[in-house]
Formats: structure tokens, sequence, C-alpha cells
């Protein structure tokens, strides 16, 4: 069954030759009018009612570098993005006529030159952590969850987090995110009838693909802009196997298809959000960007509700700090595959 929306419309046209137009279509199209309420109220907000019944779901921005994609997702102290968001709703959404309160855990991790570190340990004790599969559930071993009790503690937390991210200098941006960064967020509701559920959300901030003559990389910068590129090709070589209903499929050529696994083609909810970049120097990026998601469309996930428990089990009190043993979680839905820009 096929999720139902009206398409918006983006229309891309050649300089001096307005006939060679090209128009793509997503569920929602934001220029830079928009504001980050408008795009959590819209696109945002009902994946997280879905998560909150026991789903598990990604949003993940992709695009190329200086496009917007940190600031979609972590925004401003005056302008919070979708992730201060999202823990935000989670605390606010813990009472009413159906619930008794929710238990939020988050984990934190990035991909830096295909290996995977915990950002809530110092990068300096930090020690790269293997991607597994263990009862057809692929998780990232040894990696810190810790609970949190309000979203004040969460954006203390977070931005300390945030300092052990790989970041560099480039002449398109001067603070690039030179790693993948994915946070993921468990939240367990009790309900009045005594039930429980477990849902789940990771919120991705991908590294953008880069012109090594545009940003002017030295070359440790370059080494750093191989490696996303090539985890953003197999990214696309993913979606191609998936449209073209190919026997392999390479999730396993890279860490981070690896672990978006369950939410390409798999049994988790996906929202993709393009960040497109203005000017002429970027047109060929910005199709680039809006051809993958034009692909993304045509990948069909089936998303299965995590079982309603009984048990009166509790995650750790907040502030305490576990290893996960698995990260992705079984999460019934429709048909889920619009991308949104």
């Amino acid at each position: 069954m096929r999720e139902r929306f009206k398409f918006r419309y983006l229309c891309i046209k050649r300089l001096g030759d307005a006939l060679l137009t090209r128009r793509y279509s997503f569920k929602s199209c934001w220029d830079q009018t928009s504001n980050q309420d408008s795009i959590f109220t819209r696109d945002v907000r009902p994946i997280l009612e879905h998560v909150l019944e026991g789903y598990t779901a990604c949003i993940f921005c992709y695009g190329v570098t200086s496009s917007g994609k940190t600031h979609t997702m972590q925004g401003s102290p005056s302008e919070p993005g979708i992730i201060p968001r999202v823990v935000q709703y989670f605390f606010h959404s813990s009472f009413g006529e159906q619930r008794n309160g929710v238990q939020v855990a988050v984990s934190y991790m990035e991909i830096y030159k295909d290996e995977v570190y915990d950002l809530f340990v110092d990068r300096q004790e930090g020690v790269k952590l293997p991607v597994r599969e263990a009862g057809g559930q692929i998780f990232v071993a040894n990696l810190t969850e810790t609970m949190v009790a309000s979203p004040h503690a969460f954006d203390q937390m977070f931005a300390v987090a945030c300092k052990n991210r790989s970041t560099g200098a480039t002449l398109l941006n001067r603070a690039s995110s030179r790693s993948h960064a994915i946070l993921a967020i468990r939240v367990r509701v009790s309900r009045v009838d005594g039930t429980v559920t477990e849902g789940k959300i990771n919120l991705i901030d991908l590294a953008g693909s880069e012109n090594n003559k545009l940003t002017g990389n030295d070359p440790s910068r370059m080494a750093e802009s191989s490696a996303i590129n090539r985890s953003l090709s197999v990214l696309g070589q993913v979606v191609d196997a998936l449209n073209r209903n190919l026997t392999r499929v390479p999730y396993r050529d890279c860490k981070l298809t690896r672990i978006l696994q369950p939410f390409l083609g798999g049994n988790g909810m996906s929202l993709l959000i393009c960040n497109i970049a203005p000017g002429g120097k970027f047109r060929q990026d910005t199709l680039n960007t809006l051809n993958f998601a034009n692909r993304t469309m045509e990948v069909e996930n089936r998303p299965v509700r995590a079982p309603i428990t009984k048990a009166p089990t509790q995650l750790p009190r907040p502030g305490h700090r576990t290893h996960l043993s698995s990260y992705a979680y079984l999460s019934e839905l429709t048909r889920n595959r619009a991308p949104l820009l």
C-alpha cells in the first residue's frame, strides 16, 4: 500500500536555454524563506508519532558540502533543528489520554574514513567499533547508550559530543563535517493500560559529497573526501540495486550502508531530506542530489511494529551508560517511499 500525498515540484533550468528544464517532484519543497518549525511540523512530527507507537525510523540529510545539512539537523540556539525538536517532542508527548510517561536513551556515533567511533567517548580514548549482525539484527558493538532525563540534559550532553566529531576547514565550509554522524534515540512509552511500547529513531547527518577542485583540499582532506565520496557512491549503488531487484545488494561494501540496511529496503521507515546549495557552480551537484532523491522514491520499505509488552521493564536511570547490544530494532506501516526536499 502506498502512502498518499500531494506532490510538490522543483524545476531546474539550464542557463541560456529555458527549454531545457528539469522537473522534480517531492513530498515537500522548502526554500530559504522556510523555517525549522515548519519543516518539523509538516514532515518530521508525523514520523515521531509512529515511533511512539513502536516503529523504527530514520531521517537523514543528503547533499553537497556546505548545503546546510548540519544546520537542518542541529539548527541554532534561536532556531533549533530537527534533533533538539525530536528530543523535546518525545518528552512533551510523555503524558496524555493513552500515555503514562516515557523513558529516553541515546547513542551517538560517527563514521570517519569508514571506521565507526563513539561520540560519547573522547576521541583520544575512543576505539574503532565493529559493525556486527546477530539474530538478524545489525548493531555496532560496544556503542555507549545513555539515559537522558530532560531536553536540557540532552542538549548539554549533545553539545559535548559534537565537539568530538571530525570537522575541518575547506574553501567552501570553515567547519566542514568530515564524517557521517548518527544519533540513535530509543524511546520507551508506558501506557495507562499497563502495556509498554518501544520505538527508535535514527537522525543522520551525512557528510557532503565533495569536488576537491572547489574545496581546495590538502592531502589529508583529500583522503577524508575520498572516503566520504566512496561511501556515498556505495549508498547510490545500494539504491540502484534495490530498484533493479538485483540478487546482491552491496550493503556490506561500507559501514554506512551496512548500518543503514534496515532503512534501505528493510523494515524501518525512512525520510530523506535533500539539501541543495545555491549558485551556478553547484549546478551539477544539485542535479546529482535531485537525481539520487528520485531514485530513492522507488525503494520500498516494509516497516514492522515492535511487539507491545506488559512486562514492567524499565530502562536504566537517567545518566546511566550501557553498551548497546543491538542497533537495528524491528519496528507495519504503509509503504514509505517519498524523499523530502
